[in-house]
């Protein structure tokens, strides 16, 4: 009887340690959730932070694109003002030149009746 006395002693301060590792490992598993918990939120955070960036970087991008579509549009437009301004002067200059020398000849026509 001693023996089994002394053997369920054994096996009551087993069984107390058991208990008290499993709550140990209890512990530490809600812990280690909680942590990673706490890591999955940051991250979640994190991704949502970085796609609202993207939208605004891709709604800024669109706008920058649809700016640049204007200003090549506008720039055409001028590029064919200017076209058009340069045949302008070339028709004046022609005229200019044909007057110089019509100017030219009635001077010395004036020259030769006076």
């Amino acid at each position: 009887m001693a023996e089994a006395k002394r053997l369920r002693s054994g096996w009551n301060q087993k069984l107390r340690e058991a208990i008290f590792e499993s709550r140990r490992l209890k512990r530490e598993a809600e812990q280690v959730s909680a942590a990673w918990m706490e890591r999955k939120t940051g991250f979640l955070n994190c991704m949502k932070a970085f796609e609202d960036e993207l939208d605004d970087l891709k709604r800024e991008n669109e706008r920058l694109t649809q700016s640049q579509r204007t200003a090549r549009g506008e720039t055409s437009k001028n590029r064919d003002i200017i076209k058009q301004a340069v045949n302008e002067a070339t028709v004046v200059k022609e005229a200019l030149e044909i007057a110089r020398g019509e100017n030219s000849r009635l001077k010395d026509s004036l020259k030769e009746i006076g």
